[in-house]
């Protein structure tokens, strides 16, 4: 049945991708967690990777977009507050030196 489709024009890997990645990236997701849940999906690797955004800068924008959503202009005011956006961030699926880089170097904890 599928193959059907998929013959016939209506069925789309490429397209399932796509549309995937969009409304990964509507929500908030990095590329780490993009490629996991194509995965899942059962796509193919070459297929989500043609898919996705190729370069690092369109996704530090949308790490941007999204700190600034989520918590705003004002950096992290002490360690913890810097930790738990990194941990936040790292779940959406960003890369780590991309996190670091956006959220800078973690500020000593003045208890």
């Amino acid at each position: 049945m599928i193959d059907e489709l998929a013959a016939s024009g209506l069925q789309s890997d490429a397209r399932r991708a796509e549309a995937l990645v969009r409304g990964a990236l509507a929500r908030g997701h990095g590329p780490l967690r993009i490629r996991r849940d194509l995965a899942a999906a059962g796509l193919d690797l070459e297929l989500a990777e043609d898919a996705l955004p190729a370069d690092e800068g369109s996704w530090a924008e949308e790490l941007d977009a999204l700190v600034l959503r989520r918590f705003g202009e004002a950096p992290p005011a002490d360690g913890r507050e810097w930790a738990r956006r990194a941990r936040f961030l790292a779940g959406r699926g960003f890369p780590e030196g991309l996190v670091r880089r956006r959220l800078g170097p973690p500020p000593h904890d003045r208890r």
